[in-house]
């Protein structure tokens, strides 16, 4: 989908649960995949008729995704995509490695089985796509097996505070894939993180997914600062977009 909004409205798409959920699901996804991207101005009227809803949900999507740092609302004037800074980007995936290497080296000692062999088959899944060039694919089973990695910690507060945070990650990193090689070294690295499970080397596996999360970061800060320096000539900090100028 492009990043400019059509104005033919998206596919009815079966409900998973209230209208507000459904809503807000897929306003997320949106950001989360750059289709709305940082900084820009959400025209409510017209994001409304894309998703063949009314507007009524898709203010409480609005609320729900502010809550999340997704968005920003403003008094009388609506809402806009909240920006991404380099240092933002810094400070979320420092947090997601501290979560996530402590969340591996648990599972490595927690983990069933089964568990580590259903995650082995979704992995493969996974190298399958990065072999055909299907990056949305790729990406979204990608964010399953990180969420999973900390779901076999079998630590309910870890997992909580970590859906609080990968939300915001998650944006972050779909960018990720777009710079240099970064897409197969991340694939790599995946295989490297899966071997070190599958054999329960909790401490191998920290500092792996350490690395992983860590590099990840830092191709994402390194490409931001790169846009913002080219945009500095024309004024420095960039401007909204305004909700009447998307189409």
């Amino acid at each position: 989908m492009s990043p400019k909004m059509a104005s033919t409205k998206v596919a009815p798409r079966r409900l998973r649960g209230s209208m507000h959920e459904d809503v807000t699901g897929l306003v997320r996804d949106m950001i989360i995949r750059h289709e709305l991207k940082p900084g820009q101005w959400i025209g409510e009227a017209k994001l409304s008729q894309k998703l063949g809803v009314s507007r009524t949900p898709l203010r409480e999507a609005l609320k729900a995704l502010a809550a999340e740092k997704l968005v920003e609302l403003h008094a009388f004037r609506g809402a806009a995509v909240t920006d991404l800074s380099p240092d933002q980007v810094v400070y979320l995936f420092e947090t997601q490695a501290i979560l996530e290497s402590q969340a591996i080296e648990l599972a490595c000692a927690r983990a069933t089985d089964q568990e580590i062999a259903a995650f082995a088959k979704q992995h493969r899944r996974m190298v399958g796509f990065f072999e055909k060039g299907d990056r949305r694919s790729y990406f979204a089973l990608n964010q399953l097996l990180h969420t999973a990695v900390v779901g076999m910690s079998h630590n309910p507060v870890l997992i909580e505070i970590h859906a609080s945070v990968i939300v915001q990650v998650e944006r972050a990193r779909f960018k990720a894939l777009d710079i240099g090689d970064r897409w197969k070294q991340s694939a790599d690295q995946h295989e490297d993180i899966l071997e070190a499970l599958e054999k329960r080397d909790g401490k191998r596996a920290a500092l792996l997914m350490r690395e992983h999360v860590l590099q990840t970061g830092n191709s994402v800060r390194a490409s931001l600062a790169s846009s913002q320096m080219a945009l500095a000539p024309t004024g420095g900090r960039r401007s909204r977009v305004s909700a009447d100028s998307i189409d």
